[in-house]
């Protein structure tokens, strides 16, 4: 296939939060094929190494966008606001549109790689604008889609939004193809709005560099005997940090040692203060994001003894392949999609709800029997890369561009 010049769009790139991770990996594979990248986005946490255009009205953290889905999604609002509330998207879209179509135009781009900004209504005006921009130009564009609209309860229709979410979130046109993460997503996409999709889950670098072990493990103030688990999340309620904190209560019991339960985030909110409340009446020692001495989750990974994640709802779950790509042991609650995941056999801890003494105690034996838990973790470690690695990615992608340029 010849060198392609690929637009790849979302609202903020570069920052830590899931479609811009996977975002990342999309360019990399891109590149990887040979293909000339050039990156849209609202907002870059750092300057970009690809060509690159910043528009500022993309971006979904600012306050008009806030403000436009504040009053989008508002039940009682008032025919007077609901007319100058779509002047304003129309304006907004049409700022937005003249400067991402001039920018395509200019440099010629053959293909648009669009991420999950047509399936959630974060910014309204940026996702009419691609739409318009799709259907206008007629470029092939892949859409992928994390989650819908539909599935979050603050996303409600209105007798008002629905006339904008139905065409635009995503958009059922000739020149799109559509990727979902899961298989749920897929029927749900084909049941909704009568589009086919390809699954595509994510997918990991099986290649990481990290840091010495003793000093990270002196920096947290982890002692030689004392075990670490691993929460790598944000402090969002789904999440569940509480069945964490029962897990590491349990086993702190099991094992008379003070052990460390470190979640990644940095963020502060109130969820964070009630799950820092929990943790002290359970007496449970808890680090977060912000005191990791600068330390980056393949470190934390690396030095880890077992990985927790007891989310409720994912899109997929990156920290379970995570844990296979750096050979940790992991305790997971029986979200949805899981069973997708557990369908190519892997070993976990999984839980449903309810954390256990009898989980608690099967974990504790695994982790002080050290060949056994490497036996696991090799195991798991085979079957991921096997399914989820970079390669399987680049495979994938040149095969959907070849389809795309095709058709």
């Amino acid at each position: 296939m010849k060198s392609l010049k690929i637009a790849l769009i979302h609202s903020r790139l570069g920052f830590t939060d899931g479609v811009s991770l996977e975002a990342e990996k999309w360019e990399d594979s891109f590149n990887h094929l040979g293909h000339k990248v050039f990156l849209i986005a609202g907002k870059f946490k750092s300057k970009p190494k690809s060509r690159f255009l910043e528009v500022k009205e993309a971006n979904h953290l600012n306050d008009k966008s806030e403000k436009f889905r504040r009053d989008f999604f508002n039940k009682n609002i008032s025919k007077y606001k609901i007319t100058r509330l779509q002047k304003q998207i129309d304006l907004q879209s049409s700022i937005i549109k003249s400067k991402i179509l001039q920018y395509l135009l200019k440099n010629k781009i053959e293909v648009l790689m669009i991420t999950n900004v047509l399936s959630l209504p974060v910014n309204i005006p940026l996702s009419v604008a691609l739409k318009e921009i799709i259907e206008e130009t007629k470029i092939p564009t892949i859409v992928q889609s994390h989650d819908f609209y539909w599935e979050r309860e603050k996303y409600k229709q209105t007798s008002f939004s629905k006339k904008i979410l139905d065409p635009v979130f995503p958009p059922k046109l000739k020149n799109v193809f559509h990727i979902t993460i899961n298989k749920r997503a897929q029927k749900e996409l084909r049941k909704k709005k009568g589009i086919s999709s390809k699954v595509m889950y994510n997918k990991f670098r099986f290649k990481v560099k990290t840091n010495s072990n003793k000093k990270i493990r002196k920096d947290i103030r982890l002692k030689e005997d004392e075990l670490l688990f691993l929460q790598p999340t944000r402090f969002l309620r789904r999440k569940n940090i509480e069945r964490s904190i029962v897990l590491v209560e349990k086993i702190d019991k099991l094992s008379g040692k003070d052990n460390l339960l470190l979640v990644t985030s940095r963020e502060k909110n109130n969820y964070r203060k009630e799950v820092e409340r929990f943790a002290k009446k359970h007496n449970v020692r808890l680090l977060a994001g912000r005191d990791m001495y600068g330390h980056n989750i393949d470190d934390l990974y690396k030095i880890s003894d077992i990985v927790t994640f007891p989310s409720d709802i994912e899109g997929f779950g990156n920290p379970v392949i995570e844990s296979c790509v750096h050979k940790k042991p992991l305790f997971v609650n029986n979200y949805p999609i899981l069973k997708e995941i557990l369908n190519y056999k892997f070993k976990f801890f999984v839980i449903t709800g309810k954390v256990t003494d009898k989980v608690a105690k099967r974990i504790y034996e695994l982790l002080k029997n050290k060949k056994e838990t490497r036996r696991m973790a090799d195991y798991n470690h085979k079957i991921a890369k096997k399914h989820f690695s970079f390669d399987k990615l680049y495979t994938e992608t040149k095969d959907i561009l070849s389809q795309i340029v095709k058709k």
